[in-house]
């Protein structure tokens, strides 16, 4: 990351403007630098200050906001305390980011994602599905499952559940059974979350 020099004090109240003239382009150079910092820079049009990205820098501490402001900060994660998670607070509660995966497989394919966020691969037919998630996903073996079906022919998720961890990826099953249509074509979405 650049360093921005800026000096608070020029212009001095006593100085003839061309001693601080040298200063005084340096302090506009890093005021302009330092705003190209995961934002629009001076570009000339109504783009100029929006944001690009939000990078932080460490975790942060929570703030106090009241009435209608809010914060959003990162602090440590319960899975993972030395790794960052994203918060939201308001004055009423703190929130927090915990999807850390997600997947849809439709009805009638064979246990492939049609969309999905940080999946590695599944595997299995005939509605027993083996999940594995990309390496750091997760940060342990304590993750939550939210998975479910499309309903059609009577199908519904009855277990899914963390069947195993290694080299921190980790992995699930999902068993959907029926009661009147075919496991094999039921569409199957899932939610993994972990704090």
């Amino acid at each position: 990351m650049t360093i921005y020099t800026y000096n608070p004090n020029i212009p001095a109240k006593n100085d003839a403007p061309a001693n601080d003239q040298p200063i005084m382009q340096t302090n506009a150079a890093s005021l302009a630098g330092i705003i190209g910092v995961d934002h629009v820079g001076f570009v000339g049009d109504k783009t100029n200050g929006q944001h690009m990205q939000v990078t932080f820098n460490t975790m942060n501490p929570q703030g106090t906001p009241t009435g209608t402001t809010s914060i959003l900060y990162t602090g440590a994660g319960a899975a993972n305390a030395a790794q960052p998670q994203l918060f939201w607070v308001s004055a009423a509660a703190i929130y927090h980011f915990p999807i850390k995966a997600w997947g849809m497989v439709t009805s009638g394919a064979t246990g492939k994602p049609t969309q999905s966020w940080n999946v590695n691969n599944i595997t299995g037919s005939g509605g027993v599905y083996t999940v594995t998630l990309t390496m750091g996903a997760v940060q342990s073996a304590a993750f939550g499952i939210i998975a479910t079906t499309d309903q059609s022919g009577g199908q519904t998720v009855i277990d899914a559940t963390v069947t195993g961890f290694a080299g921190g990826v980790g992995t699930f099953r999902v068993n959907i059974t029926t009661t009147g249509g075919s496991a094999t074509n039921s569409g199957w979405s899932f939610q993994v979350m972990q704090l």
